[in-house]
């Protein structure tokens, strides 16, 4: 028979005509492809017409691209799920027109809530385990009808019903069709739901069923009922509404969205800084939506993650390209040395900390207070984020960023009464247990903070000095505890110098990498008032991953390490830079005479810091770190030009010369802010005055004026103060 199969979710580098084709193969035998498969419906399914043979096992999915791809069938025609057989329901059975079916047990309740004794038997497996499943009878129980249940005549009419049996015990001795008490009993209900609203049944709505449900009792009450069945119950505001376990085919479509995007954008025609930007601005930002209420699978992210990195790295269908950088050193913050992508289960878990952070300090919004009266009774602050069995999705979500929210969550000690001494972040954004000295007293390990202060509030050194180091206790003693204060403690994020929870913060915990000497360096790189692609260069180049030939040579691609200008001499990224010939005539021109030796004989490292991180000008008013990366860029793009177009193509080192402070002078003047308000140059800009003053306190009191600051939290502060 020929019936139309569906490919969804579909690969888009798998349309094509030859591909389609051995796709059908492997489901039947190729008749066609829809049109329409190959023009405006790429991406949704690919649609094949295949011949297929109904008495064997129909190809359920096919192992595709390291992935199980599913296959729908179109148009197939009606299967009896009593007996198995092609071309009739089960209404018109002959199965059921006789009094005792050969071969099929009828099954016999004695009275109410009773269970079934005997087992259905298979007819006929060649057909597939899909139309003639055996339940236990712990199954047919579950389906059975419950006590209390709304409708009477419903529940009187279904006890001792069997999806899979004719017969069941009526409680008075007679026998009666289970179909026909079936029929009756809930068309009966569904009619009068139906008068009771006073309206139709909208057929269209309530089409969900629950995954419990035999798949022939399913079809057999939706078929009398009128309601279609759906087994998803699809998306709601932008969000998958999951009844059931989540995999990775629950996020194609989102994957699809990407390679959509992706698809518009021709990776060969755009620079590696534009690329750069498309993933951060684009790609990173379509799953950002669902990250925040959904873990999404490993597998996902880590597709995710590959179609970012192949884009920015400039792959194509039909050819890859080489990776400088490896993605865990890219997706490091900006601060540490790369180029601010994020990896998308990290950036995942710090968005669902976000949503996290909000279910414990918003306590006013609708979500947060259904989430606490459902899941969070009896609990408070990060104890509310606890697993729960038998929980949401989301519920489940918010749980796996607990951990994140326990590092970086910090308490502001008020009366010292709920606030755990050795267990919660108080001082110093550590773990008093994970810095002790030694093992903590078992009598202790439940103390609060108000059991080690005083009348007057002061903590007491003396119960806990011999268990931390010297500078945690000077930080301990510092704090003051105010018994009198009716308020506990409040809760504050810690990496935030504001204590306010972002999701950029949390992102950076989670890396915890140790702070990079060349900070600074990264820093000026990010800020230079140059375009995008210079900046993104010198990452490149300060990385010591811009692609010469000597790490070419390393990485087995070229056959000698070698400048084509300079026999002998390996292509390093100094050579291109500063020691090739040319390199050196562009150079000796802005670098003044008396700097030369230093200029020429740093090494490459101090080289790019010392240039960088300058604050000298060159003679035509310009930065000089400006002046220094538009200058290595325009070398090493005229070397480019060299080796892929030929010498002659090449600009001479006095045109490059020019050039180089023709553009310096254009961008710098782009980058210059322009007057907010040109028509007031000339003019004095207005003064308020304000009468400010000392005020002396009442008599009887004193009066003490202190101020304070910090650089950075933490970091070095000070304060001072006058009686």
């Amino acid at each position: 028979m020929i019936v139309w199969a569906q490919l969804p979710a579909l690969k888009i580098h798998f349309y094509h005509r030859e591909v389609l084709t051995t796709l059908g193969n492997l489901i039947g035998r190729t008749i066609k492809l829809d049109y329409h498969t190959l023009t405006q419906q790429r991406a949704k399914f690919a649609r094949i017409a295949v011949e297929v043979d109904l008495s064997k096992h129909l190809v359920p999915r096919i192992w595709l691209d390291d992935a199980w791809q599913k296959v729908e069938y179109e148009n197939l025609p009606e299967v009896c799920f009593e007996c198995g057989k092609i071309g009739h329901s089960a209404d018109g059975c002959p199965l059921l027109r006789l009094p005792q079916a050969a071969g099929l047990s009828d099954i016999v309740v004695g009275g109410a809530g009773g269970v079934p004794t005997a087992e259905v038997s298979e007819e006929n497996p060649g057909f597939g385990p899909w139309m003639l499943v055996s339940r236990k009878s712990r199954r047919h129980s579950r389906d059975l009808p419950r006590k209390g249940n709304s409708d009477p005549d419903l529940s009187r009419s279904t006890q001792g019903y069997s999806a899979r049996n004719g017969k069941v015990g009526a409680g008075n001795g007679e026998k009666e069709s289970g179909k026909q008490i079936l029929e009756k009993g809930f068309e009966g209900s569904v009619q009068r739901v139906a008068s009771q609203e006073r309206k139709e049944i909208n057929g269209k709505k309530g089409n969900e069923v629950s995954p419990n449900i035999s798949r022939s009792r399913a079809g057999e009450l939706s078929r009398r009922a009128g309601i279609p069945l759906k087994a998803n119950l699809g998306r709601y505001l932008g969000i998958h509404a999951i009844q059931e376990r989540v995999t990775k085919g629950r996020y194609q479509l989102l994957l699809l969205q990407i390679q959509k995007k992706m698809a518009h954008w021709k990776a060969k025609r755009l620079s590696f800084a534009a690329r750069l930007t498309v993933a951060q601005s684009v790609i990173a930002s379509l799953p950002v939506y669902t990250m925040h209420t959904e873990l999404i699978p490993k597998g996902v992210c880590r597709s995710i993650d590959r179609l970012s990195r192949d884009f920015v790295w400039g792959h194509e269908e039909d050819r890859s390209k080489m990776h400088l950088v490896a993605w865990d050193r890219m997706t490091r913050p900006k601060l540490q040395g790369e180029v601010g992508l994020r990896d998308t289960r990290q950036a995942n878990i710090a968005l669902l900390a976000k949503s996290g952070w909000r279910l414990i300090k918003d306590k006013n919004s609708l979500w947060t207070r259904l989430m606490h009266s459902k899941y969070g009774r009896h609990h408070s602050h990060l104890d509310i984020l606890r697993p729960i069995k038998g929980s949401s999705f989301a519920w489940r979500s918010f749980t796996k960023a607990a951990h994140l929210l326990r590092r970086g969550c910090a308490w502001n000690v008020k009366n010292g009464v709920r606030t755990n001494f050795w267990n919660d972040l108080w001082v110093l954004q550590v773990l008093l247990k994970e810095v002790a000295l030694e093992s903590i007293p078992a009598d202790q390990e439940g103390a609060v903070v108000a059991d080690f202060v005083d009348e007057e509030g002061r903590l007491l050194p003396e119960l806990f000095f011999h268990l931390l180091p010297a500078d945690t206790t000077q930080a301990i003693v510092s704090i003051a505890v105010d018994k009198i204060s009716e308020e506990e403690y409040t809760l504050f994020w810690a990496p935030a110098a504001d204590g306010k929870f972002s999701a950029k913060s949390a992102f950076s915990l989670l890396h915890q990498l140790p702070p990079d000497p060349d900070e600074k360096v990264w820093k000026a790189i990010w800020k230079l008032p140059v375009p995008e692609r210079v900046r993104s260069f010198m990452w490149l180049t300060f990385s010591g991953r811009i692609a010469t030939r000597k790490l070419l040579f390393e990485r087995k691609v070229v056959d000698e390490p070698f400048c084509s200008r300079c026999p002998g001499q390996h292509e390093s990224i100094l050579h291109c830079l500063r020691d090739c010939p040319p390199a050196m005539f562009v150079w000796s021109r802005p670098v003044p005479p008396q700097q030369h030796h230093a200029f020429f004989s740093m090494n490459a490292h101090t080289w790019l810091k010392e240039n960088l991180l300058s604050s000298s000008l060159t003679s035509t008013d310009i930065l000089w770190p400006a002046f220094f990366a538009i200058t290595a860029w325009c070398l090493w793009k005229n070397r480019s030009t060299a080796c892929f177009k030929g010498l002659a193509t090449a600009l001479s080192p006095s045109s490059l010369e020019n050039s180089i402070v023709a553009r310096a002078k254009l961008w710098s003047n782009a980058w210059k802010a322009p007057d907010p308000l040109p028509n007031r140059r000339n003019q004095p800009p207005q003064r308020i005055l304000a009468q400010i003053g000392w005020k002396p306190p009442p008599e009887g009191w004193m009066k003490l004026n202190v101020d304070g600051a910090s650089s950075g939290n933490p970091g070095p502060a000070g304060a001072g103060g006058t009686l």
